[in-house]
């Protein structure tokens, strides 16, 4: 994560699935440590994981920015103890890594939480707050319990329900899955020679009609993503009812920077029309993030979204000149997280078991527009700038493959990394697949 992805989460009114804020305190300080704990066990059994971010207290449900002394600070960046104090209450042990960071003069310390590897996290070791004068006995920790972040509301609670418990199961179960297929197609056992009836992308086009809005004219008004995924072959009631559509989304969303995608706003209605959902959101942080969503039972899903570069509202990001202008210039970290993302998006979709997707081949089409004059730039600090000019002569670059289900879950890490190199040899910058890697890594890690 680099500042700006900081900042992101920092300014956020509210927390959500994948955010939870505790106030400033010595690391080993009772109960703060142990609601870390918590809610740091409680990212691990999310999918995508979360982040932690310490020095932002809530007073009568406000969120206040009041940032860490320097001893505090200090006592929160010892890795070695941070991990200790965790994985004393986590069974197995969980992956973390810490980051600090300064805005408007304060400091933070951030907890990056990886998913569990295996198994979910159970609680191995409890505590209980001892009783005071005004309060009773108060359980934080609970040995045997595994914790959760709820759908419903955004906090960090011990698992009461099936539906619940079903998350996690099926995160496992499809870990265990993808090293199989990947084991499979290693040792040449899996092959796909699936064919696609003409009258498919008929039926799709018929199914979407009309799919526009205000929100989406100003989308086009300025560089945007636009991004389709579907089976191959078409069948109208591939997902059984609009409510599992929502659970589907939910459940298959990615979030690797703080930011879901697709972006479900929870504080918004999802509507619903007779064959699909969908929804739209313009969210504002130090840039306008506006994005449109439509899901439909044939398992079509569609997203139009904006580049944050074209959407710059605070003009002390770093990363973007003074004289900043709409459709100038495009991150080489926007394209492979973008990319990267939509192909991880696409696994979990097929991995989903209400999707139904069978043996049906994945078809994942996206086009990036109004790139016309528009130039690359590296923009995580610290590292040095490209060489060279590498610009866009095209207005439109539009891309679409088509996957055996087996090969996008075993492999789609490295198909993104080819999807994106293909994208930038469009401004003559011709990676090394081992350079793009490296970036996919440090984004993704």
């Amino acid at each position: 994560m680099n500042h700006n992805g900081f900042v992101q989460l920092l300014m956020l009114d509210y927390e959500n699935r994948a955010v939870e804020f505790k106030g400033p305190g010595m690391r080993g300080e009772h109960p703060l440590s142990e609601k870390v704990v918590r809610a740091v066990i409680g990212m691990a059994n999310l999918r995508g994981g979360g982040h932690v971010i310490i020095g932002v207290s809530d007073e009568s449900g406000k969120l206040c920015r009041v940032g860490l002394s320097p001893e505090q600070l200090e006592s929160w960046m010892r890795k070695d103890e941070v991990d200790s104090l965790v994985n004393k209450h986590a069974d197995p042990p969980i992956q973390i890594d810490l980051e600090q960071y300064e805005h408007e003069g304060k400091s933070y310390v951030i907890i990056i939480i990886q998913e569990f590897e295996d198994t979910p996290i159970i609680c191995k070791q409890e505590y209980t707050e001892p009783r005071t004068k005004d309060k009773a006995d108060k359980v934080i920790l609970r040995r045997g319990a595994i914790y959760q972040r709820s759908r419903h509301k955004a906090e960090t609670a011990e698992m009461t329900t099936h539906s619940e418990m079903r998350e996690v199961l099926e995160l496992a179960v499809e870990k265990r899955l993808q090293r199989f297929v990947a084991q499979l197609r290693s040792v040449g056992l899996l092959h796909s020679n699936q064919m696609i009836s003409p009258s498919d992308d008929e039926q799709y086009m018929k199914d979407t009609g009309k799919w526009d809005s205000d929100l989406q004219q100003i989308i086009r008004s300025r560089g945007y993503w636009d991004v389709m995924i579907r089976p191959q072959r078409y069948q109208s009631d591939r997902v059984a009812s609009l409510a599992d559509l929502e659970l589907i989304l939910q459940s298959a969303a990615v979030r690797q920077l703080g930011w879901y995608f697709p972006h479900i706003e929870n504080r918004m209605r999802i509507k619903r029309g007779k064959h699909w959902i969908e929804q739209e959101s313009r969210a504002m942080i130090y840039y306008d993030h506006l994005e449109a969503w439509r899901f439909g039972l044939n398992s079509e899903f569609r997203d139009l979204s904006s580049l944050y570069e074209d959407w710059i509202v605070d003009s002390s990001d770093a990363r973007i000149k003074p004289s900043w202008q709409s459709g100038e210039v495009l991150a080489i970290e926007t394209i492979m997280h973008r990319i990267t993302e939509i192909y991880e998006f696409a696994t979990h979709l097929c991995l989903a078991e209400a999707y139904h997707i069978n043996t049906s081949p994945i078809t994942i089409t996206f086009g990036l527009h109004q790139l016309k004059g528009r130039h690359l730039f590296i923009s995580s600090p610290g590292r040095w700038p490209l060489s060279h000019i590498y610009q866009a002569d095209i207005d439109d670059y539009e891309a679409s493959y088509t996957h055996d289900n087996s090969e996008l879950i075993a492999s789609y890490k490295d198909l993104a990394i080819e999807a994106a190199r293909k994208m930038f040899e469009v401004f003559g910058w011709d990676a090394s697949r081992t350079v793009l890697q490296g970036l996919q890594q440090e984004i993704w890690k």
